[in-house]
């Protein structure tokens, strides 16, 4: 605030303390006078903010175009730059009054951005929040918050409020510096954001090793998908991933018929052992980076639990027999071929003599539910007109 602005308030100070009316600098026109209070603020903006709802209903609703946006914003910068010509708009502008309720305004819009659903299908809404919730979501336009009119009205008055605390000094020192460094800081970002806003184009370009691409792929504001041309060509030759060290926690929990509660998280090498003694454990070692590996190693005969089995390689392909001793063998397919795998002499006679049995013994089809004796190589006709020729039994 310049050095007029300076004695034109301590002038009004005085003047309210004695009960007075404050004049001009002649004493023949009362002083001019402009909004003072945040309520007043909270109104300009609230009437600003419906201003944009009007206009997007009257210009196409959701599919206004993003460079309306745009312009919708610099249009309340601009206004608010020149009220800014008024010294008491100016006083009021670049104060506290009207900054605070702009962030609270602002903080709102962000809050229904991030609660509400956003650039969903009306579909998504309705099951969300239901159909009368949905109708009033869409014609204020809060589906898409942050590229709506009002909101962009709102953002350009604030930002038009920064470029007047920055501008309203006429003398600059070191000590004022700061001051407009970042006053006009933010009001280049939202210009760099409005630059990106018309003419920044976010798509995606799927690409392999040895590939060439000329285009990307956008989505557009109606849900369609459309091809943007780079204006260059873009050729991948070679990627590398980068991934992050692993972060191990170890987890306990207290479990109480199906609700379970964490007691404790604890991270192996960087928390105190102690932490986990109050629960009555003990942390006895950790292994964050190992290979698994298969060790076979000799049981004796009587060893309880143990499992005979057998290691195949056919075609590259690694296989295991079992045999578990408690069931018949299983045979399992390799290469076009049955195998079954026996450890002791006795159970392979059993096995094979039970096979010889099976061939001997009667087997039969259920064909149109009645049952059906069948041997192998003949073929049985089925209901309908087709028929199915038996290869082998198992």
């Amino acid at each position: 605030m310049d050095k007029a602005d300076d004695t034109e308030e301590k002038v009004d100070q005085r003047e309210k303390e004695k009960g007075g009316t404050v004049t001009s600098a002649q004493g023949s026109q009362p002083a001019r006078s402009g909004p003072r209070t945040m309520k007043q603020a909270l109104v300009i903006m609230g009437l600003a903010w419906l201003v944009g709802v009007v206009l997007q209903n009257v210009l196409g609703g959701s599919m206004v175009s993003r460079k309306a946006t745009v312009i919708v914003g610099l249009v309340a910068f601009l206004g608010v730059m020149f009220a800014g010509l008024s010294r008491p708009w100016r006083r009021f502008l670049s104060s506290i009054q009207f900054a605070a309720p702009a962030l609270f305004v602002l903080t709102g819009f962000s809050v229904l951005g991030t609660l509400i659903l956003q650039n969903v299908s009306d579909a998504q809404l309705v099951r969300g929040y239901g159909e009368g919730m949905t109708r009033l979501i869409k014609g204020l336009f809060l589906d898409d918050v942050f590229h709506s009119l009002g909101f962009a009205a709102v953002m350009g008055m604030g930002a038009g409020a920064l470029a007047l605390v920055a501008v309203r000094k006429r003398r600059y020192n070191v000590r004022n510096t700061g001051s407009v460094l970042a006053h006009g800081g933010l009001v280049l970002m939202l210009a760099g954001a409005c630059i990106g806003m018309v003419w920044g184009v976010k798509g995606m370009i799927d690409l392999h090793e040895g590939q060439t691409a000329d285009s990307l792929v956008v989505r557009t504001r109606d849900g369609k998908i459309a091809r943007v041309p780079l204006g260059f060509e873009l050729r991948l030759d070679d990627f590398t991933i980068e991934r992050y060290e692993p972060d191990y926690s170890l987890m306990v929990y207290a479990i109480d018929g199906n609700e379970q509660k964490r007691l404790i998280s604890f991270k192996p090498g960087r928390d105190d052992k102690e932490k986990l003694s109050g629960y009555g454990l003990e942390l006895v070692g950790w292994w964050p980076n190992y290979t698994r590996r298969t060790v076979v190693e000799a049981a004796g005969k009587d060893a309880k639990g143990v499992v005979s089995a057998a290691k195949l390689k056919a075609k590259g392909k690694e296989s295991w027999l079992f045999d578990d001793g408690a069931r018949a063998p299983r045979p399992v397919e390799i290469a076009g071929h049955r195998i079954a795998f026996v450890w002791k002499d006795q159970r392979a006679r059993s096995y094979l003599e039970s096979l010889e049995k099976a061939g001997e013994s009667e087997h039969v089809l259920i064909v149109d539910g009645k049952p059906v004796a069948v041997s192998i190589g003949e073929e049985v006709a089925l209901p309908g007109g087709g028929k199915v020729r038996i290869e082998r039994f198992y």
